[in-house]
């Protein structure tokens, strides 16, 4: 399935909003790698983005889900990747 046929909304609907994925993240050695300091967004209480509506004009490098899917930011039991065989998880 490409992720970029999935409506936003559908994508929006299966999201558990864990917020493990709300890491600030960097290429290490051509791969993406996820950090420890959450997003200057996330509410690390709530584990929800506080800028959530306007989340991609005030934070740039945040992700779709399809750009996520396709960069493999998710963790392994994230909602968006289960069933996607083509998934590997982020080195940490």
């Amino acid at each position: 399935m490409d992720p970029r046929s999935v409506p936003p909304e559908i994508w929006e609907a299966i999201c558990r909003q864990c917020g493990r994925c709300c890491t600030e993240k960097v290429i290490v050695e051509g791969r993406l790698t996820l950090t420890k300091s959450p997003c200057r967004f996330l509410d690390t209480t709530t584990r929800r983005c506080v800028a959530y509506p306007d989340r991609f004009r005030a934070e740039p490098s945040c992700s779709s889900v399809a750009e996520g899917l396709v960069s493999m930011i998710f963790p392994e039991d994230c909602p968006y990747i289960l069933g996607e065989k083509s998934y590997t998880p982020p080195v940490s």
